[in-house]
C-alpha cells in the first residue's frame, strides 16, 4: 500500500492474462459431498484476461473463457457446443455464451448479474433440453430418466429470485430403491408464475398402471416451497 501511494498521480492500470488447464473435479472436493462426488467426471482449461486503473470492483475488465470442458454426470456426458464466455464491466458480470450438449439435447444460458451494492441482482435466462438422467449425481438412491424442455427466467436478488417460465418433462422416469417403485413414461408440465406459484401436471405408469401427479407450491422461500401434492395411480 505504501508502494502504490508514493507512485505519481497519474493514470496507471494493471493487467493480468493466464491459463489454467487440467482443472478436475478433485478442484470442488471441499464443496461437494464425496458419495455425489463419484458420480461427477469433469476437465476443463480456462483462460482470463483483466485490467484496472484503480481497485474497485467496477474499475475492472475482465473476461473468463472456458476453453475446452467435459462434464459427466451420473454417466451422462456433456461437452460445450461453445466455449463458455463470461465479462465482467462497470461491476456488472454478463455471461455471454453458455451451450452445453449431452448427446443432441442443448441447454442454454445468458444473462447478467450486477455485483455492485448491498446484495447481488441477477437476470439469467434458460432454455433447451436437460437430460434427466443426470440427475442422479445429486441424489443418491434414486434412479431418473427421461428428458426436461426449459423455458426459465430467472431475475431479482441472487438470495431470492424470481422464477418464471415452464419445464415440460418427456418419458420421464424415477425409480428409487426403497420403497419399491418405478414411475414411467411421464409426461406433462411444471410451469411457475410471476406470483411465485408453481403448479405441477404430470401423467405417465406407476408400477405398471396408469396415474398421475398435481399439485401447487409457494415458492416465496425457494429453498423452503410450501404446497402440496397428490399422486393417483390405479393398479
Amino acid at each position: 500500500a505504501n508502494w502504490l501511494s508514493s507512485l505519481p498521480d497519474e493514470p496507471r492500470s494493471a493487467t493480468l492474462s493466464g491459463r489454467v488447464t487440467g482443472v478436475t473435479k478433485d478442484a470442488f472436493a471441499s464443496f461437494v459431498d464425496p458419495a455425489q462426488l463419484e458420480q461427477v467426471t469433469l476437465t476443463a482449461d480456462a483462460s482470463l484476461a483483466a485490467e484496472a486503473d484503480r481497485f474497485a470492483l467496477d474499475a475492472i475488465r475482465a473476461s473468463i473463457v472456458l476453453d475446452q470442458a467435459s462434464l459427466t454426470l451420473a454417466g451422462v456426458p456433456f461437452t460445450q457446443s461453445a466455449p463458455t464466455r463470461v465479462r465482467l464491466e462497470g461491476g456488472r458480470a454478463r455471461l455471454e455464451e453458455l451451450r452445453w450438449d449431452a448427446q443432441g439435447n442443448e441447454l442454454r444460458a445468458s444473462g447478467t448479474a450486477d455485483l455492485i451494492g448491498p446484495a447481488p441482482v441477477i437476470d439469467v435466462a434458460v432454455n433447451g433440453a436437460l437430460d434427466l438422467r443426470a440427475l442422479g449425481a445429486f441424489a443418491s438412491g434414486i434412479a431418473s430418466g427421461g428428458l426436461a424442455y426449459t423455458a426459465l427466467t430467472v431475475r431479482g436478488p441472487l438470495a431470492s429470485p424470481q422464477i418464471v417460465g415452464s419445464v415440460h418433462v418427456s418419458w420421464g422416469e424415477l425409480r428409487p430403491e426403497t420403497p419399491s417403485l418405478s414411475a414411467d413414461d411421464f409426461n406433462g408440465t411444471i410451469a411457475v408464475d410471476a406470483a411465485r406459484r408453481a403448479t405441477i401436471y404430470l401423467n405417465g405408469d406407476i408400477n405398471g398402471g396408469p396415474a398421475y401427479v398435481e399439485g401447487e407450491f409457494a415458492l416465496d422461500e425457494i429453498a423452503s416451497p410450501r404446497g402440496r401434492l397428490s399422486v393417483t395411480a390405479w393398479g
